[in-house]
């Protein structure tokens, strides 16, 4: 999929943490353990964002409690953000947006878990996002 954005504003980028940074794990203890392997595509497209000037918002269905943890996680694999989200829960995540001028500001992609993501192009006030 090709995603193009012809703001010349920097866009958010709103991000999942597993299944989509790193490899799910569906017992949290196992997702805590500190052996997280990145996904293929995931640091390259984050730190091309954050050079970009992205403003980068990851979230995470992962309790309040744990946010600690998981921030040292995110320094160790060095994914670079501006805000976590934590205690999304696991079910569907819904953005609304207005439609200034018709053209519309909110844009959703759906990753397979685990299978990572791929950044073909990314340039100031041009960007392609491509999964």
């Amino acid at each position: 999929m090709k995603i193009d954005i012809k703001d010349k504003c920097h866009p958010t980028i709103f991000s999942d943490i597993d299944g989509t940074i790193w490899k799910h794990e569906s017992d949290i203890r196992h997702s805590m353990n500190g052996t997280q392997r990145l996904l293929p595509g995931a640091f390259d497209n984050f730190l091309e964002w954050h050079r970009q000037g992205f403003n980068i918002i990851l979230t995470t269905g992962r309790p309040e409690f744990l946010r600690e943890e998981t921030v040292r996680q995110l320094r160790e694999l060095g994914i670079f953000y501006n805000h976590l989200l934590m205690d999304c829960g696991p079910g569907p995540r819904v953005m609304i947006n207005d439609t200034p001028n018709g053209n519309a500001k909110a844009i959703a992609v759906n990753l397979t878990r685990d299978e990572g993501m791929e950044v073909k192009c990314v340039s100031a006030g041009r960007s392609y996002i491509t999964t």
